[in-house]
Parts: structure tokens; sequence; C-alpha cells
């Protein structure tokens, strides 16, 4: 089968739907279908880029996120169409909403995949209005998802969100997943900080992530001066949580690693700790 991703931003490796976007493209080339890039992208076989740009409002935070909206090109998009056998979807901004538009008038299936909740896009520009998420949702679902052949939903409870504000588009929930690499280092391969015990925040440092709530916590706990917190990621919020760290015993140790260096730290923390209060990828407890 001839597929093409399409999405916003393609070389950001902070952004957990890039990286989902990677795996799923490294499993289906391995199952011998044929996988087109088309978004913001350096050149290179099997990828074809895009132009930017930038929303005034989120233009500032969507720099300093490392990501970039794509400019839909007509005519690339007319070509995709004609050469592949179904568009999958990934961001519901202009790019997708173009995509899904020609794509239903070409007749070319479509699949799209829940990234990008409202509260997303709103409190990272200090909104907080579930009023105003429910609009945005809205739009999510009147532009792109309700238009899709099939949504694809990381999670269960991220299916139940979207069925609560309107989808009626089909699902299914496949699980961004764990890579195979993913399993125990060997004992002492991992960072030591002496007498103290690691505990592990692994995100992008946004203001959803919530990372600042943790640093609250261990300065809070009657064993901070024995808890070496250690918070690895990119983001608009760096700096922010870097002052507040330094208000710690120890104050945090910041970073940012390719996902294979990521493993010894997994293995060494005591404690791995994700605060986030908006994550598609939420466990659902009835």
């Amino acid at each position: 089968m001839r597929i093409a991703m399409v999405l916003d931003s393609w070389d950001d490796e902070a952004n957990g739907a890039v990286v989902s976007t990677r795996r799923f493209t490294e499993r289906l080339r391995a199952a011998g279908h044929e996988v087109t890039i088309v978004a913001n992208a350096a050149p290179e076989p099997g990828v074809i880029p895009l132009p930017t740009f930038e929303v005034p409002v989120f233009g500032g935070i969507m720099r300093r996120m490392r990501f970039q909206f794509a400019r839909p090109d007509r005519g690339i998009l007319t070509d995709v169409l004609a050469r592949h056998d179904l568009i999958h979807i990934h961001f519901p901004f202009w790019l997708g909403v173009r995509a899904m538009r020609m794509a239903r008038a070409a007749r070319v299936p479509t699949v799209a995949t829940f990234h990008v909740q409202g509260e997303h896009l709103l409190y990272n520009i200090g909104v907080r209005n579930d009023a105003l998420v429910a609009q945005v949702y809205h739009l999510f679902m009147r532009t792109v998802y309700d238009h899709a052949d099939r949504v694809i939903c990381p999670s269960v409870f991220i299916e139940r969100e979207l069925r609560r504000y309107g989808l009626r588009a089909p699902s299914v929930v496949i699980s961004n997943g764990v890579p195979s690499i993913f399993r125990p280092a060997p004992p002492g391969t991992g960072p030591s900080f002496g007498d103290k015990v690691m505990v592990l925040s692994v995100g992008r440092l946004a203001a959803e992530k919530r990372q600042d709530l943790l640093i609250q916590a261990v300065r809070r706990s009657r064993h901070a001066a024995r808890i070496q917190l250690v918070i690895l990621g990119a983001g608009p919020c760096r700096d922010g949580l870097e002052r507040l760290g330094a208000t710690l015993p120890s104050p945090p140790v910041f970073g940012f690693l390719p996902t294979e260096a990521l493993i010894p730290y997994y293995s060494a923390a005591v404690l791995c700790v994700h605060a986030s209060e908006v994550e598609v990828e939420t466990p659902y407890l009835p």
C-alpha cells in the first residue's frame, strides 16, 4: 500500500506526536508498505517538504517548542493524492484541514490520528476556560476528524473524550506503544548521584506537563535533601523550571536526550513521575 503521512512537523524529536509517527512509519515500511512523509522537513528520500508559516497568537510559543506549522501547497497535495492509496493526517491545523478536504473530494481513503487536545493549545497561552476548550474540540471535529474514514485514538481515555465532544466518525484505539529497545539496562550503567535517590521526569517542558508541580512536591518533601530530580525534555518552560528548581537542596538536572540514551535513566531511577494534567495517553479508569 502507498501511504502518505501528512503532518506539520517531522524533524522535531521532542514532540511526542512526531516520535509516534516516526515509529508507525518505521513499522509500516518494515511490513513492505511505501510510506511518504509530507511535512515541514529537510529534503530526503521519502520526504516531500512543505513551506512553513506562523500564527500570530501561537508563533512565539510554537518556536520555543520547536514546532512549525506547515503551509499546504495545493499542487503538492494534488500530486500526493494522485499517487497514494491512503492519506494519514496527524494534526488538525491548516495542512490537515486542507489535506482532508482535498482527499474527500478526490475519494482517497483517510485516517486521522488524534494527538492534540484543545487544552494543549489553550493552556499554553494561559487560557483555562471549559467553554473555549469545547469549541476547539468541536472545530477539530468539524474540519478533520468527523470526515475521516477512521480515527486512531492512542488511548481509551481520549476515545471517550472525543465521543463526549461529539465525534461521529468510526474510531479505533491503537496505543503509541513502547519500542522494543526499552528494556532494563545492566546494573550500574545508569547515572549515579551518590547517596541521593533519583526521581525522573521525561517529557516536553510545557505548561500543561506540570514539571513545576513536581519541583514543588520535592521541595515540600521531608526527604528533599536526599532527592535528585532529573527532568529530561525540551520546551518553552525550561528557564522558568530552572529558576524554580534552584530553590531545592539539590537543583534538578535538566537535559534532552535521544531515545536510546534515556534507557539507563529509566533503569537508574527510583521513581518515574509524569505530572501532566493534559495527556492523550491517560489510562482510562472506569
